[in-house]
């Protein structure tokens, strides 16, 4: 999308569910030592959007950048900072605009790339409360505000659904192993875990359950990653159930999964081996 030649006024266009505010006009900040005078207006330009990939990857920030025109268009942009991919998006919008005639000159000019942070409800309707916009004050600031993109899976729902700050991004299945079953050990094992701001489990101590099933669950549960607000602690409950079945086999153990705090590990009892008596030995 360009925007036409023409008006100098502020123009309010919907595009793509995003509030596009254009102003055409002077006022930019030339390069040292050059003469101050204003710099003639941009008559036409393209629309800037963010970029994908960077709005995928919750990236945003500031590009800053020298143009030089050639009287009427820029000829030169050169890159002072910013994100590569930010950058690069940026300069390609740059080379969309197109001045009034004037003399050749040099100035500085902004990119600010905003996300705007979304939330779901419990039936993952999710956006930004802000609307997306775009404002470009020509030539010499554009801001682009877009929403932050989340994907509505259990962190998205817990956090919106209710004050609980704590869910599970990735877990991994525990087991019960054949030597717990041999044992017939079973019961709860409550494990006191540390989880950082970026989600890793830094430290788990099992403070209740047999000796043999707390290395079990502490052992998982460091597998496992979390979405977290900030640094926390909680507690989780491991629930290692055996029971006798109607024929003995192997099968694998059954998970349930009650996230953040409670999981569930079933599996059967293993099949009482018989007495050894010196006859069956053959003595």
């Amino acid at each position: 999308m360009s925007i036409p030649r023409g008006s100098r006024h502020n123009l309010r266009v919907r595009a793509t569910q995003a509030l596009i505010l254009f102003t055409l006009g002077a006022g930019a900040t030339l390069y040292a030592g050059q003469q101050k005078k204003p710099l003639s207006g941009v008559i036409s330009a393209s629309v800037p959007f963010y970029p994908r990939t960077p709005q995928l990857a919750h990236i945003e920030g500031i590009v800053r950048f020298r143009i030089s025109t050639d009287g009427n268009r820029a000829s030169s942009i050169k890159i002072q900072s910013g994100q590569p991919m930010l950058a690069r998006a940026a300069q390609e919008n740059v080379k969309t605009w197109q001045f009034e005639e004037h003399s050749p000159i040099t100035f500085d000019a902004t990119f600010r790339y905003k996300l705007l942070p979304s939330k779901c409800d419990s039936q993952c309707n999710c956006g930004s409360v802000e609307k997306p916009s775009v404002l470009m004050r020509l030539p010499t600031e554009v801001e682009v505000n877009a929403e932050e993109l989340v994907t509505c899976g259990s962190c998205a729902q817990v956090w919106a659904s209710k004050a609980e700050d704590l869910c599970v991004l990735h877990e991994e299945s525990p087991g019960y192993t054949r030597l717990a079953r041999i044992a017939g050990l079973q019961g709860d094992v409550q494990v006191h875990i540390v989880v950082s701001a970026a989600g890793a489990v830094t430290d788990a101590h099992a403070v209740s359950g047999h000796v043999y099933l707390r290395k079990l669950a502490e052992d998982n549960v460091k597998k496992w990653t979390f979405g977290a607000r900030e640094p926390r602690t909680a507690d989780i409950v491991y629930q290692f159930r055996l029971k006798e079945p109607a024929i003995y086999q192997e099968v694998p153990s059954r998970v349930t999964f009650d996230l953040p705090y409670r999981v569930t590990i079933e599996s059967n009892l293993f099949p009482a081996q018989p007495e050894v008596r010196p006859t069956d030995r053959g003595q």
